[in-house]
């Protein structure tokens, strides 16, 4: 998680380690704790906020947020709720989704991400990049993923 000064989006104020369940909550790097303390933060001062997951596409916050915050953002209830367009996926549930396949982490889901896939290929029990399911191993179910996925690309600002 990466908080932004919203008059410079290209230099993180803070930069914090969390893990990002499958159901769209992060949790502090406890694995228990709601949410990412960022202490270097100013109270009362807004952020633009910025994930940036394992084998998908990273996203960002459409608006700036005032810190301290109890209230969740919510990626999932609207796609206008990142910055850019075609930023996430409609799922069928109507929840929008993180799209999944850049396992390079570069912003673009390409043929790198295809290579990074087969070196990783019918691993199992690791922290792999390629596990775009989160299941511990990386099968054919994970390049489908990225296969659908081909060809989108995160907005320019999250793109290496």
């Amino acid at each position: 998680v990466e908080a932004f000064d919203p008059a410079n989006l290209f230099t993180p104020v803070a930069r914090k380690a969390a893990f990002l369940r499958n159901n769209g909550q992060i949790v502090d790097i406890d694995g228990t704790t709601e949410g990412v303390n960022l202490p270097d933060l100013e109270e009362n001062a807004a952020y633009i906020f910025t994930v940036r997951p394992r084998s998908h596409m990273a996203v960002m916050t459409r608006v700036a947020l005032t810190m301290p915050s109890v209230n969740w953002y919510n990626f999932s209830e609207s796609e206008f709720n990142a910055m850019g367009t075609n930023q996430q996926k409609a799922m069928p549930d109507g929840v929008f989704a993180l799209y999944a396949g850049d396992f390079d982490h570069n912003g673009v889901i390409n043929y790198a991400d295809a290579n990074q896939y087969i070196s990783e290929v019918n691993q199992t029990g690791q922290y792999l990049n390629a596990d775009a399911n989160k299941d511990g191993r990386t099968l054919a179910e994970d390049y489908q993923l990225l296969r659908v996925n081909t060809g989108i690309m995160s907005i320019s600002i999250l793109r290496d």
